[in-house]
């Protein structure tokens, strides 16, 4: 029985009470679930999807949506809301078209409530979709840098106070600053992968001596920078053509004939005209698929990466069907690719004209009976042209015998001559022009006219 001396309890003040003890429970729940989940997921979209997750299930929001980047979108994640709700925003944003909320944050307002989503949020896609809902918008920030935004959309039966609001600005800075470590932590990766990817591609360079050689292999390269499944490299030929060097169809069925030039136009035409490269995410939908012969691979995505030697393009790497989209990211690390590859072309263009240059100047020595060779100063390890084994009644790239082996080349009474000339060259930088007798195969007895020049390092010593 109730003591009457006792005043009354008053019932709905202890059901606030509960109620307010749940709110901080559900609260604090949420902030230690999406800490935890800051510290082991190193994914942005799966990051910032669970986090909505995460808010519309332990508080009961009716939507959330998240925005990470600012000039440009880099991940967008929601829960609660319909994709046919959604979508359309999102596209929205992606577009560069933000709602009237984003323009509010780069004001004092890191965080505001919206109780009037008709008048407040004019033109907004969801403001319509809650009847008496109400929304918390806040920023997600670096630094005073806003990185992004939040919006939780609450039903209207849900009280929002202050412990709220300071509770979604919380999470909104630490899903901030956990962004911005992963993406910390992703250009790293991505500068390390980037840079063996460039030293394997001059290693193919030091490695090939043919230009088709070398470039196969920094287009297997510049596939896996970039993410394309198919592609191929040219070279010009002519004014307005290419001529296709390698072909690459990603395992789809093309019946162009490739050894048929490629006319340059469309896109294409754009990377020679500017020197840069260029791409098309939505090739399908553009005015280039016009230029596309009869039974080309059907391309999803491409992009065109101009060779360029003394500021002009001499042949291009395309690339294309990309499971997703070409970034500008992808275009720079496919430009430093491009670049190596005008290395390989000039260094193959430079081995053929020494190889021409060699051939002409063997025969013009075996015209004049005239041959060259070398002498190393620490092994004394001798290089001779084919001229000097013709000469000495050898047969030509055989291995030339060692100096010390000279002795028995030269006649007795002349390899003394020799020898001093030599040490000479080596010991005082001296230069010498000689004649001495040979000792041909058969008993054959020659003369030799030998001229001699020190090569010196750069301590004036012969080396």
């Amino acid at each position: 029985m109730a003591d009457p001396r006792q005043p009354p309890v008053d019932m709905s003040d202890a059901r606030r009470s509960a109620a307010r003890i749940e709110h901080l429970s559900r609260v604090l729940s949420a902030v230690r679930n999406i800490n935890r989940l800051i510290v082991r997921e190193r994914n942005p979209d799966r990051l910032i999807q669970q986090a909505c997750q995460m808010l519309t299930e332990s508080r009961g929001y009716v939507g959330v949506w998240l925005v990470f980047g600012d000039a440009a979108v880099k991940s967008f994640a929601y829960s609660g809301w319909t994709e046919e709700d959604i979508r359309p925003l999102e596209m929205r944003i992606r577009r560069g078209e933000w709602p009237a909320c984003r323009y509010r944050l780069y004001g004092s307002e890191h965080c505001f409530i919206v109780t009037e989503p008709s008048s407040e949020c004019s033109g907004c896609l969801l403001a319509s979709k809650v009847e008496g809902g109400k929304s918390v918008v806040t920023a997600l920030r670096i630094d005073e840098s806003m990185s992004g935004m939040l919006c939780a959309t609450f039903p209207p039966e849900l009280e929002i106070d202050n412990d709220e609001t300071a509770v979604l600005v919380e999470i909104a800075e630490d899903i901030a600053f956990a962004l911005e470590d992963v993406e910390k932590e992703r250009r790293r990766a991505s500068a390390v992968a980037e840079s063996a990817a460039l030293l394997q591609a001059n290693r193919a360079v030091l490695e090939s001596s043919s230009f088709e050689a070398a470039s196969r292999r920094i287009f297997e390269i510049c596939k896996e920078q970039t993410g394309a499944s198919a592609g191929y490299v040219a070279l010009r030929q002519g004014e307005n053509e290419n001529g296709v060097l390698l072909l690459d169809s990603g395992g789809v069925d093309c019946k162009v004939d490739p050894s048929l030039p490629m006319p340059i136009r469309g896109l294409r035409e754009i990377a020679y005209r500017e020197n840069r490269t260029v791409f098309e995410n939505r090739f399908l939908a553009s005015p280039h698929t016009a230029y596309l012969p009869a039974g080309h691979a059907p391309l999803q995505n491409v992009m065109f990466v101009p060779i360029i030697l003394d500021d002009d393009v001499k042949g291009v790497i395309g690339l294309a069907n990309k499971d997703g989209d070409f970034t500008e990211d992808d275009a720079r690390r496919a430009q430093s690719l491009g670049e190596v590859a005008a290395i390989a072309l000039e260094r193959s263009r430079r081995i053929e004209e020494m190889k021409e240059t060699s051939e002409k100047l063997e025969m013009a020595q075996r015209v004049a009976n005239i041959g060259h060779w070398e002498l190393g100063a620490y092994d004394g390890t001798p290089v001779w042209s084919d001229e000097v084994f013709r000469i000495f009644g050898l047969e030509p790239k055989a291995v030339p015998p060692s100096f010390a082996a000279h002795e028995d080349i030269v006649h007795p009474e002349d390899w003394p001559k020799l020898q001093e000339a030599v040490r000479c060259g080596f010991s005082e930088a001296a230069s010498f022009d000689i004649d001495f007798r040979i000792l041909r195969p058969g008993n054959g007895v020659g003369w030799m006219r030998a001229i001699g020049k020190p090569l010196l390092d750069e301590t004036g010593k012969t080396r």
